[in-house]
C-alpha cells in the first residue's frame, strides 16, 4: 500500500510540475506561479520517487557484524527535495500575503523553512558524514548516528516489541534499568517525540522494516544463546 501511495504522489506531483511549466511558459504574472509549482510540486514528486528506490537487504558479514547504513541515493534525493520545497515556501507565503493576515502567513512560512530545510540539511549531513545508523553482532546493539550515541548489550533487552509512532515503524527495545539512560539533547528529543528510551528503526536507510526486525531477533536470540553456553 505504501508503494502505491507513492507511485499516486510521484504521478500528480509530475501532473503539476508539467501544468508550472505550462505556466511559466505564458510569461508574465504566471511565470512566477508556474515556477513555484514546478518547485514545491518537483521537491514532492522527488521524495515520492526516493520511496520507489530498489531496498537495501544487508546481512550479517564472516564475523556476524550487520551494520545498517544510510541510502546514498535516498539522502541525495531528501536533500534535493528539501531544498526544492523549502525555496518555494517563501514564495508561497508572499502570494497569500494580500488574502491572509501577515503573521499567520510569516507563521506558516517559518514552519515551512525549518521543515523542508531541515530534511534538506539532514540529506546533506549525513552525505558528508555517511555512518552506518546501527551496528549489531553477537554482543549487543549500537547506535551510531545522531549527537549521543548508545550501546545496549543483548543480555540487558528483556524484550522487543514492534511500535508505530506517526505512521513510522520502530523496535522498542525493552532494556534492564542498570544501562544508562539516554540524556540531553537525545533523551529530550525522544520524550518529545513519543518514543521509549531506546527505540531502534531503519529510517534513513532503504531497508524494509521487517527485514531490519528479523535482522534485530537474529542477533538478539543468537548472543542471548551464546551467553547460555558461556
Amino acid at each position: 500500500m505504501g508503494r502505491l501511495r507513492s507511485i499516486a504522489l510521484l504521478a500528480i506531483s509530475l501532473g503539476f510540475v508539467a501544468l508550472g511549466a505550462f505556466a511559466a511558459g505564458q510569461g508574465g504574472d504566471s511565470l512566477g506561479v508556474g515556477l513555484l509549482c514546478m518547485a514545491f510540486f518537483g521537491g514532492a514528486a522527488v521524495m515520492a520517487a526516493a520511496e520507489l528506490l530498489p531496498a537495501d537487504l544487508p546481512t550479517p558479514d564472516a564475523e556476524g557484524v550487520t551494520l545498517i547504513k544510510p541510502n546514498r541515493a535516498h539522502m541525495i534525493a531528501l536533500m534535493a527535495g528539501g531544498a526544492l520545497m523549502a525555496v518555494a515556501i517563501p514564495q508561497t507565503a508572499h502570494l497569500m500575503m494580500t488574502s491572509e493576515p501577515p503573521l499567520l502567513v510569516a507563521g506558516f512560512a517559518l514552519l515551512g523553512i525549518v521543515i523542508f530545510g531541515g530534511a534538506a540539511f539532514v540529506g546533506l549531513w549525513r552525505l558528508l558524514r555517511p555512518n552506518a545508523l546501527y551496528r549489531l553482532d553477537q554482543v549487543g546493539v549500537a547506535s551510531l548516528h545522531g549527537a549521543q550515541k548508545w550501546f545496549v548489550p543483548w543480555r540487558a533487552v528483556r524484550g522487543i516489541d514492534p511500535i508505530v509512532i506517526r505512521g513510522i515503524y520502530f523496535l522498542a527495545l525493552d532494556v534492564d534499568a542498570s544501562v544508562p539512560r539516554p540524556k540531553g539533547v537525545l533523551g529530550a528529543a525522544a520524550k518529545i517525540a513519543g518514543l521509549p528510551e531506546f527505540a531502534i528503526g531503519p529510517t534513513g536507510s532503504r531497508v524494509p522494516f521487517d527485514h531490519f526486525a528479523e535482522l534485530v531477533r537474529h542477533h538478539w536470540e543468537r548472543g542471548r544463546l551464546m551467553q547460555t553456553h558461556n
